[in-house]
């Protein structure tokens, strides 16, 4: 395996994935959060400068500007997606671009471009080469620092406002999605999209409500918004335990309209399959769209990413896919929260920037030995941990003790202090 480069200024990793065909060329893969249009400047055979795009490669997704043996040192890129940007830096070159449409241009004066950031393959020809743009680590010291303001409101405060620093911006959004929405599949479904309207994230809470306790008449009234009648309605048809013929009896002497029968009729013709029920007296009232998330959320009960997954699609990454389950397995308490995502030693340095100061011998400070081990587990999660990391790798022990937690998660409603002791039990133990 070729060695791994780095480019710290740039904010990219180059590696080698064993996964892609092996085929010569410039490869560049997006472990990023979003999905990102890439375009590429390069020299050609007869010693001019090109560009072309757009490339466009979702997360997790590699992308093939350049096929063929790589005979040159430089190489340059730009990149971009909803967020973020992939441009300038050192020794920069401006290309030609068309921000509309596919492009393939020799770099002339007065065009439209960008000022695309290098590539350096070192000097030697290379059959294959590969980039991988990632999201920029946060300093958790200068986050401490722009958070001490925070520190007399308690730790809580002080540990939702450091997180926020050295949150990337994918991870910003989940976080802004902890913050306004009411329920965890909300939250899921809000996190994978990057974003969620008001009615579908009231929608969801419904939807979570009603796999956990299956009535039909509290589903209606607060997905559909029913009336106190039609409410005693779908109650009747359940009390009569589904019977066609005791319609007239829950009319009560009153001539029922075609919506009221509809709902009558999707209690009785599916008494015994709630997610039937529900179903089909969303039917007619809600858009495709809105159908849709109450179904991913119906139908993936107890599995929050698979529901993220079925209304948004595979956006997160696994990394973020574990920052999500953390916001759920803490109940949302940003000193829990901060210590899911990024283990223990990370409580304790937050504990010192609380009780001895910030920096020097208190929490981060240059000779704390912690401050190493706190930034990897941090970018560990923003850049991808390997499975082989025993503290937060995939395999690890802080997953490890999050899919124990999540397994109880009513207890998080019920009882958050409880589940968080239960969480850092998990997480102390380890996999015993």
């Amino acid at each position: 395996m070729r060695r791994m480069l780095l480019f710290a200024l740039l904010a990219i990793v180059p590696t080698f994935f064993s996964s892609l065909p092996a085929s010569a060329g410039l490869f560049i893969c997006n472990n990023t959060g979003e999905s990102l249009n890439i375009a590429f400047g390069y020299k050609d055979e007869s010693g001019d400068w090109l560009s072309k795009g757009w490339f466009v490669a979702k997360p997790s997704e590699c992308v093939a500007p350049l096929f063929g043996i790589l005979t040159h040192k430089y190489y340059y890129y730009y990149a971009d997606g909803r967020k973020l940007t992939y441009e300038g830096g050192d020794n920069a070159g401006f290309f030609c671009i068309n921000p509309q449409s596919k492009f393939k241009y020799s770099s002339a004066p007065g065009c439209v471009g960008k000022n695309f950031r290098r590539i350096d393959i070192g000097e030697d020809i290379l059959d294959r080469f590969d980039l991988s743009l990632t999201e920029t680590s946060k300093d958790p010291l200068k986050a401490a620092q722009n958070c001490q303001n925070y520190i007399p409101d308690g730790k809580d405060a002080f540990a939702k406002c450091w997180m926020r620093q050295v949150a990337t911006a994918r991870q910003q959004e989940i976080l802004n999605c902890l913050e306004t929405t009411g329920s965890n599949a909300a939250l899921a479904i809000c996190s994978a999209s990057g974003s969620l309207n008001g009615n579908a994230k009231r929608l969801a809470t419904c939807a979570q409500q009603y796999s956990e306790d299956r009535t039909v008449s509290a589903f209606a009234e607060c997905a559909l918004q029913v009336s106190p009648k039609d409410k005693e309605l779908i109650n009747c048809a359940v009390n009569q335990k589904g019977s066609l013929s005791a319609i007239t009896l829950c009319a009560v002497g009153s001539q029922l309209s075609d919506s009221q029968r509809q709902l009558y009729n999707c209690v009785a013709n599916n008494y015994h399959d709630y997610k039937a029920a529900g179903t089909c007296i969303i039917a007619s009232r809600l858009s495709a769209d809105q159908q849709r998330i109450v179904g991913c959320v119906v139908e993936n009960r107890g599995s929050f990413v698979q529901m993220g997954v079925c209304a948004a699609g595979n956006q997160l990454t696994p990394e973020q896919q574990a920052f999500m389950e953390c916001a759920i397995t803490s109940g949302g308490q940003p000193y829990a929260y901060a210590g899911c995502v990024g283990s223990r030693l990370t409580l304790n340095e937050l504990d010192k920037c609380l009780n001895q100061g910030i920096g020097g011998d208190g929490c981060f400070g240059k000779n704390n030995t912690l401050v190493k081990t706190v930034s990897n587990a941090w970018k560990d999660v923003t850049e991808g941990p390997g499975p082989s990391n025993d503290l937060v790798g995939r395999d690890g022990a802080v997953v490890h003790a999050a899919h124990e937690a999540e397994k109880s998660f009513n207890k998080v409603v019920e009882d958050p202090g409880g589940a968080v002791e239960d969480f850092f039990t998990q997480l102390s133990c380890g996999f015993c």
